[in-house]
């Protein structure tokens, strides 16, 4: 047959197969028979000895859409039949055919193989087309037997960690509002990923390709039929819109742009634009956790001859294996029974992880997916109220435990807006994504430094209590929870706030949460659209706020709103508008009230004496200031003279300068009735100040005649002693939860000096009858306490100081 001939009775087929409505896979596999058929007959008629065609890519899985790459490799032994083989690729194109080609002997394949491990991804989906058969067979063996075999893990990890980065740079969601179909989360690479992986890993040959593979895997158990019956429709749903994409762009293109999506909408009578990138979304992410769920349980496989050595056992029949800064966490026992007797574990496995800043394993992440299917919802609780304390670990947990599917089951008012789509291109996500987006912008607040982040930003976070963090976050996590139900969102939200922190029992400000989301939009409109010259404006936006902490806060939460709608949204320009903003509402309601406690100035204090002791009087509290030179046990012995003089601690700040002055400032009541400190009271606390800072004397004989005081006094032993790590640019910060007593303050220091632990900085609060301290430390020779054996000997220090 001349070429001519193949190329009209090609293009007559293609129009054939456009035209046909029939399932997805199955016209992808017919475009790929089509052209396997094409290329067979004209290599027929080539003068090609000692040489076969073999299709790789997307060809050689059989997953073709109109436009893809048509990739071929042409595998020879003897002479290279170079010359003959460009002949023949001219015919192809002639007959139109665009190919892409290589010429390689058997040899040749596997040494570029082991060189490149994209090329040996390539030869891994290798199918027959033409040509000399027991050549491929003989190419099949020897791929497998010196190039696939060979280096398995490294191999694995290496996809495992290029679909990781992948999902960094395309987003770490399907649910943006122009996925790429092919790149992105939850898009065709995913799928592809996971088949090279399981390809790899169980030895299948070249007659395996994805979607039989699966199959023949759900048959042995490895993963369940009822996820393979799941996977089909969805992707055949997306290669039906990745055929579309081509159709209606005429070329090959992935991206689902906003001026496509109407298109699109219309192709699959979907009705609205909405509507159809909802259903979009539905089936990107059944591969997303499909693909997911498939490399879990494979590197789980891959990583369990490592799992007995350097473990490192904590709390719950778990254990951490530690690699680097790395850390995953992993469950000694029946996990799949645990969750079964206790749903509670689909979250406080992940609280575990927090604590100890790991992440969990591959089999651990399997286990959950497989697992949360059988469960319409998962009673929260306090386990779900725990994870937001762990500052710096909140986006990522709510991000996994949203992958999984178990955060909706949770919170039956999040499933509302899952996937919820808003035709508007000034959001970069859709509304689930953004709430989660805007958590992950706020935490970065947490480890930024003023070189990266504005300083009013960074200092307006810093001076917010660890209450109303958790605050803030609920606020930011939950302020377009109405936007599904029609009527005014930001209303609408503070309601469900409402209903939902009740139900859960959610131990602080309520009221503050749904304002903030109530308000939300407030400062920007402000910002935005008003003369802030216009003093009158100023002071309407600082009465509605009414409050200097709810400023901060909506402060904050505004520009992680922004942050997270779209790349471009928060501009240098918007910036300096929310500050003028922020500063001058800010002066106002500092004018009407007094200066916080936290307000304070250390840098200004002048040092004029080895010890300086004041004293300032208030309503309800005494302030006390003492400035002195550090020591190791500095800030221990002046929580031991507190204690002694029953001076009972309320709050606290306690910093060191860079020029060796200790400045600790201390809000105090007497400890049996309340008050201030009488007179008698602070002479005694200079007395004993004096006598231990500047002579030298010790505390242990005062502090056991203490104890036995401690013995007859009453306090609440019901609050549990939680000790949480978190790193900062410059210190490890040692999180202490645990209930108030006289002398707790000096337990906790004292023990932390014990340790060789040098404390730069202190923030200490009490609640209720708990205290929640915050110390910044490091090691003697100045570097972090990263380690996870240090903080575990830490951790057992103090918990054994606080029984």
């Amino acid at each position: 047959m001349l070429i001519s001939e193949i190329k009209k009775q090609l293009d007559s087929d293609k129009n054939a197969l456009r035209s046909l409505h029939t399932n997805a896979l199955h016209l992808s596999d017919a475009w790929a028979q089509l052209f396997s058929r094409t290329i067979l007959e004209i290599f027929r008629q080539a003068d090609v000895s000692q040489c076969c065609v073999i299709a790789v890519g997307g060809f050689g899985r059989g997953e073709i859409n109109l436009f893809s790459d048509l990739d071929l490799n042409f595998i020879y032994t003897g002479p290279s039949p170079g010359a003959k083989v460009q002949s023949l690729v001219g015919a192809l194109w002639n007959a139109g055919l665009e190919v892409d080609h290589s010429v390689r002997s058997i040899k040749e394949c596997i040494e570029i193989g082991r060189k490149d491990f994209e090329i040996r991804t390539s030869l891994l989906e290798a199918s027959f087309v033409a040509g000399d058969r027991i050549l491929f067979e003989k190419f099949s063996k020897e791929l497998w037997n010196e190039l696939h075999r060979c280096d398995k893990e490294d191999y694995l990890h290496h996809r495992y960690d290029q679909l990781q980065a992948r999902r960094e740079k395309f987003g770490k969601t399907e649910r943006i509002l122009e996925p790429n179909l092919k790149e992105g989360k939850g898009g065709l690479r995913d799928w592809q990923t996971a088949y090279w992986c399981a390809k790899t890993h169980f030895e299948l040959d070249h007659n395996f390709r994805p979607l039989p593979l699966f199959e023949q895997l759900a048959v042995q158990n490895f993963i369940s039929a009822r996820w393979v019956d799941e996977i089909k429709p969805s992707l055949d749903f997306l290669f039906s819109v990745r055929n579309a994409l081509h159709k209606i762009s005429g070329r090959k293109y992935d991206i689902i742009s906003y001026d496509l999506q109407k298109k699109l909408a219309e192709e699959f009578s979907q009705g609205s634009v909405e509507k159809f990138m909802r259903h979009f979304y539905k089936h990107a992410r059944v591969l997303s956790q499909f693909s997911s769920l498939v490399l879990e349980k494979i590197m789980s496989e891959v990583e369990a001859p490592a799992r007995d050595l350097h473990r490192i056992p904590v709390e719950g029949h778990c254990y951490i294996i530690e690699s680097g800064e790395n850390r995953r966490l992993y469950y000694e026992g029946d996990f799949r029974g645990l969750l079964s007797e206790q749903p509670e574990y689909f979250v406080r496995i992940f609280i575990t992880a927090q604590k100890y800043h790991a992440t969990l394993s591959d089999h651990l992440l399997g286990v959950l997916r497989e697992e949360i299917v059988n469960y319409e919802s998962v009673s929260g609780g306090s386990s779900f109220l725990e994870l937001w304390k762990y500052e710096g670990q909140i986006g990522s947990t709510l991000r996994q435990l949203h992958e999984i599917g178990i955060l909706e089951r949770i919170l039956p008012e999040f499933a509302f807006i899952v996937a919820h789509y808003k035709y508007n291109v000034y959001h970069y996500y859709t509304t689930d994504e953004h709430l989660i987006v805007t958590v992950e912008k706020l935490e970065s607040l947490f480890s930024a430094d003023e070189s990266t982040i504005p300083g009013e930003l960074k200092t307006a976070y810093d001076d917010l209590t660890p209450e109303e963090k958790t605050d803030l976050y609920w606020a930011a996590f939950l302020h377009d929870i109405g936007k599904s139900h029609g009527g005014d969102h930001c209303e609408i939200g503070a309601t469900i706030s409402i209903k939902l922190l009740t139900e859960f029992r959610y131990p602080f400000s309520i009221e503050a949460v749904a304002f903030l989301i109530r308000q939300h939009l407030k400062m920007e409109q402000t910002a935005f659209r008003r003369n802030l010259k216009d003093e009158e404006t100023i002071r309407e936006f600082a009465t509605v706020i009414h409050d200097r902490r709810l400023l901060k806060m909506l402060y904050l939460l505004t520009f992680a709103d922004l942050s997270a709608a779209n790349r471009n949204v928060w501009t240098e320009w918007k910036g300096m508008l929310l500050k003028e903003l922020f500063l001058k509402a800010d002066s106002i309601l500092k004018s009407d009230s007094m200066q916080g406690f936290d307000d304070f100035d250390f840098s200004k204090i002048s040092f004029l004496a080895p010890l300086q002791v004041t004293f300032e009087d208030h309503a309800g509290f005494s302030d006390v200031l003492v400035v002195t030179t550090d020591e190791t046990y500095r800030l221990s012995q002046i929580c031991g003279v507190m204690s002694i003089c029953d001076a009972s601690i309320i709050e606290a700040q306690a910093f060191t300068r860079r020029d060796g002055i200790i400045i600790d400032r201390f809000r105090v009541v007497d400890f049996s009735s309340g008050k201030p400190l009488g007179g008698p009271q602070k002479e005694r606390l200079v007395q004993l100040l004096t006598e231990v800072l500047i002579n030298g004397k010790s505390l242990d004989q005062p502090i056991e005649k203490l104890k036995d005081r401690w013995k007859r006094r009453r306090f609440n032993a019901d609050e549990k002693t939680e000790i949480i790590f978190e790193e900062n640019k410059t210190f490890t910060l040692v999180d202490v939860f645990t209930s108030d007593r006289i002398g707790v303050l000096y337990t906790i220091t004292k023990a932390l000096s014990d340790l060789s632990l040098n404390i730069y900085s202190a923030k200490i609060g009490t609640r209720l009858d708990g205290v929640a301290d915050c110390f910044s430390i490091l090691e003697r020779n100045g570097e972090k306490a990263h380690s996870i054996y240090r903080q575990e000997e830490i951790r057992n220090k103090l918990l054994s100081v606080l029984k």
